[in-house]
Formats: C-alpha cells, structure tokens, sequence
C-alpha cells in the first residue's frame, strides 16, 4: 500500500499529532460514533485516547531497541488510557 519508502510508521510520524483522524482506519471512527448513544461524531476525548494510543505504538517502533518502551511500560500506559477514558464516560 505504500510506496516510495513511506511505511505506516513513517505515515502516522508525519501525521502525529495533528491528524489523529486521518490516520485511524474509518471503521474504527465510525464504531466508535455508532457506540455513542448521543453523539454523531468524535469527540475531543476519543481524540485525546487515539493520539495515546497511537503515540505508544509510535514508542514501540523506533529503530533502534534501546529507543523503544519495555512492555511493562506500555502496559501501565494503557491501562492508564483506560482509566482516564472509563473516568470521563
């Protein structure tokens, strides 16, 4: 699907932050609508639990090992993404 060197990991640095909703698969967005029972759209705190999300993947495939998040990390970072969002709903 990608050419000219661009990779998924180089796709999402290049819209990571600011294009959160461009890089997350449609379907993905529109589950997350339909699962609201009031809203037609995505909200600012959706946003907020992709972009920590999506920058923990982004921890987790820098090049070099010595670079990359130990899996306990990514796991308390997680579950403290699933706490903030279970907080706010």
């Amino acid at each position: 699907m990608f050419k000219d060197g661009l990779s998924i990991v180089s796709f999402t640095e290049m819209n990571f932050p600011d294009r959160v909703l461009e890089i997350v698969d449609p379907q993905l967005l529109q589950e997350l609508i339909l699962g609201q029972e009031t809203q037609t759209a995505i909200d600012e705190k959706d946003v907020q639990c992709l972009t920590s999300v999506l920058n923990i993947g982004l921890c987790c495939t820098k090049t070099s090992p010595s670079e990359r998040i130990s899996m306990q990390e990514v796991a308390a970072k997680l579950h403290g993404i699933k706490d903030a969002y279970l907080r706010v709903n």
